[in-house]
């Protein structure tokens, strides 16, 4: 609830972007930092329907109006949780709407739906944004709070593409000490983000906050980055090999394991 409470009330204050990075993080798994978008949906959706049964709207507002901000596909899932919404069947509707229009989509029509809605009645009624927001969705203060991860890495996209890059075989130098400090920004922001970047499903979440865009191959890419440095800290610790040298042999593993596995890679690792 809190996470809702945020995303909503930072886009009544017109901080869109603070309310798509809350929206970034929500990940296929719940963690101890913040809901899975199932949770975040459920939750949303039946605010939403409790929402339009206690506080009916006096006036009919004009939809095309209330999202004109949004992109088009992201108007036409608002509009269908608008119109669920509307008939208090948004929970009913939950798996029509996921099934059409993907679960990150709903998850930000709905606090969009929220966010316009309480506005609107707070406009038209004796209530406060604030007053119909603690009735709907009341702050669980009990509850540990929700920790926005650091969407912004704490090293620049140039390094992390040479980063790539130098895993990847290319000819790039890279000093031993920028690639151990880009890989321990890449695990501490996982892990401030509540992502256990061991899991694929988890590190799909955190490649997309790293990249800025989805992309099915990051968690193969992922996947095989993790590899590359578990062998890697092994040869260099373990086996007291140069790093060079470690790096070397990292690399003629996992291209051994990509010709003896094939597309089966993935199950490898």
């Amino acid at each position: 609830m809190d996470t809702i409470r945020t995303i909503t009330r930072k886009l009544h204050e017109h901080q869109d972007v603070y309310a798509q990075q809350v929206l970034n993080v929500l990940g296929l798994g719940s963690t101890s930092y913040r809901p899975s978008v199932a949770q975040f949906n459920g939750v949303a959706l039946a605010a939403l329907d409790e929402l339009y049964t206690h506080y009916p709207l006096k006036r009919t507002p004009d939809s095309q109006a209330w999202f004109s901000d949004l992109t088009l596909l992201e108007k036409i899932s608002a509009d269908d949780v608008y119109t669920c919404a509307k008939k208090r069947r948004a929970f009913e509707g939950y798996d029509k709407l996921v099934h059409s229009n993907g679960a990150r989509a709903v998850a930000s029509a709905a606090v969009h739906v929220l966010a316009k809605t309480v506005a609107e009645l707070s406009i038209t009624g004796p209530h406060s944004f604030e007053q119909i927001l603690d009735e709907i969705l009341p702050s669980d203060t009990d509850a540990k709070k929700m920790t926005l991860a650091r969407v912004k890495p704490a090293f620049s996209r140039d390094e992390f593409i040479r980063f790539r890059k130098w895993c990847w075989f290319d000819e790039e130098e890279l000093s031993i000490e920028t690639v151990c400090q880009i890989l321990k920004f890449l695990l501490d922001d996982a892990q401030e983000a509540g992502i256990d970047p061991r899991n694929p499903e988890e590190a799909e979440s955190w490649m997309d906050l790293i990249e800025g865009y989805p992309d099915p191959n990051n968690v193969a890419d992922f996947l095989c980055t993790v590899k590359l440095f578990t062998d890697f800290h092994r040869e260099t610790l373990e086996n007291r090999l140069p790093w060079d040298q470690a790096a070397h042999k990292a690399r003629h593993r996992m291209i051994a394991a990509e010709q003896r596995l094939g597309n089966n890679i993935l199950d490898e690792l």
